[in-house]
């Protein structure tokens, strides 16, 4: 069902370790926003923000961070 493979696109988002791979989640799924937090790290392990710099952060605050295509993918 839809909620089984949305979860399974967050697991493989937050699993890869190669930010392209994570863009490509992005745009493949229309996904707007990714949030790396307290929750992500604790949900999904070490996550590193070398992993998203691929993208763009929009929001930083704290510990957390929102990330998105960058402004030219977006476009597209």
């Amino acid at each position: 069902d839809e909620v089984s493979r949305r979860e399974q696109v967050t697991r493989d988002f937050y699993a890869q370790s190669d930010c392209q791979e994570r863009k490509a989640i992005m745009e493949r799924e229309r996904i707007g926003y990714a949030v790396l937090g307290r929750l992500e790290r604790q949900g999904y392990g070490y996550l590193d923000e070398v992993g998203f710099r691929c993208l763009e952060r929009v929001l930083q605050r704290g510990e957390y961070s929102i990330f998105a295509l960058p402004s030219s993918a977006a476009a597209q």
